[in-house]
């Protein structure tokens, strides 16, 4: 089992920058498809997989800022 992770405190935002952005699309598809082990590695709904879901919670965010 991969250990839970909390979601981003910026939802859609996988690499801690603050900013929903290409950036955190490029994180999300290097791992889709995997296991994960929290935002840095794309699970953005802390469900433990970077897939589908997470791909949504970033494609809702994206151009924002937190």
């Amino acid at each position: 089992p991969v250990p839970q992770v909390p979601p981003p405190t910026c939802p859609g935002d996988a690499n801690g920058d603050n900013v929903v952005d290409v950036a955190d699309l490029s994180v999300l598809l290097a791992n889709f498809g995997g296991r994960s082990a929290g935002p840095s590695d794309g699970d953005l709904n802390a469900d433990g997989f970077c897939d589908s879901a997470d791909l949504s919670v970033l494609l809702s965010a994206i151009g924002t800022s937190c």
